[in-house]
């Protein structure tokens, strides 16, 4: 019988949060929310093409929402504001500014989170005349409250 890669790299990634080699999220980072669990198959977090971070866990919550433990790299810290969200591609979580100025984030705010650049590039779409900022911060404050159950 075959398993799929994404089978296989899940049951990797589960083997890494039980013998402890990757930490709850919440632990020394910044929560990024997603409304379903992400297909993540690297650790390494991209802005740019740069690393800026890594994945340090990965938690599933009420109605499948999930939080995602980004501990930025020290150099990326002043980086972290409201126009910053987040977003999967091929395996990778990647950052990307949602406009060009944002309000530093507050301690123990969380960040928004899309399963895909398209789900990233829709949301945008939906809230192009709009505050994107405002509407990802909320976005996430809701999915964090969600996640508690």
């Amino acid at each position: 019988m075959k398993l799929g890669r994404q089978a296989v790299l899940g049951a990797v990634l589960a083997l890494m949060v039980i013998s402890g080699c990757i930490r709850p999220a919440g632990e020394d980072g910044i929560s990024i929310m997603f409304d379903r669990r992400p297909l993540l198959f690297e650790e390494t977090v991209y802005f740019n093409g740069i690393k800026v971070g890594k994945v340090g866990g990965v938690d599933v919550g009420a109605g499948g929402i999930t939080r995602v433990n980004f501990i930025p790299a020290d150099e990326f810290r002043s980086q972290l504001a409201d126009n910053l969200v987040f977003y999967v591609s091929n395996g990778r979580l990647m950052a990307a500014k949602i406009r060009n100025f944002g309000r530093p984030l507050k301690e123990g705010g969380v960040m928004c989170g899309f399963g895909s650049r398209s789900a990233l590039y829709w949301f945008r779409l939906k809230h192009a005349l709009g505050d994107a900022a405002r509407v990802a911060a909320a976005r996430a404050a809701s999915l964090a409250e969600q996640f508690q159950g």
